[in-house]
């Protein structure tokens, strides 16, 4: 199973790492834009995905507070909600101040932060025992 999840995230990281870098031929300006007044630039959308893995993240529970049953349903209710929502690819709004992008960071910025987000997770996975997986 670890081995699975450990494929799972090469995928991950290799669409993640396609789309940067299609975004390298961009100009910042291009990066910067908004189509419209209550729109995301490209940079924005970038930002958004690397903060709320990073907000989801934070309730990812420690081996210490495993088994804690309200918390453990209620993070399996909030998957299944966000799965089915990113299938469908229905339009939300944001749903923390947290994870609203402000649109100052560049994208080697980004890039950066988004590699630590997906070390952390590949660190998390493969400390993970066996039983959880």
């Amino acid at each position: 199973m670890r081995e699975e999840l450990q494929r799972q995230l090469d995928k991950l990281d290799k669409q993640r790492h396609a789309l940067l870098d299609g975004l390298e031929t961009l100009t910042a300006e291009q990066v910067a834009f908004r189509p419209g007044p209550s729109k995301w630039s490209i940079g924005q959308v970038i930002e958004h995905l690397v903060i709320s893995e990073r907000e989801i993240f934070k309730c990812v529970p420690e081996q210490s507070q495993k088994g804690q049953g309200i918390s453990s349903l209620r993070n399996r209710i909030s998957y299944i909600l966000v799965v089915a929502i990113l299938k469908l690819g229905l339009p939300v709004p944001v749903v923390s101040h947290e994870m609203e992008p402000e649109g100052r960071s560049s994208l080697t910025e980004l890039y950066r932060q988004w590699d630590e987000n997906h070390l952390w997770l590949r660190r998390f996975v493969e400390k993970l025992p066996a039983e959880d997986l």
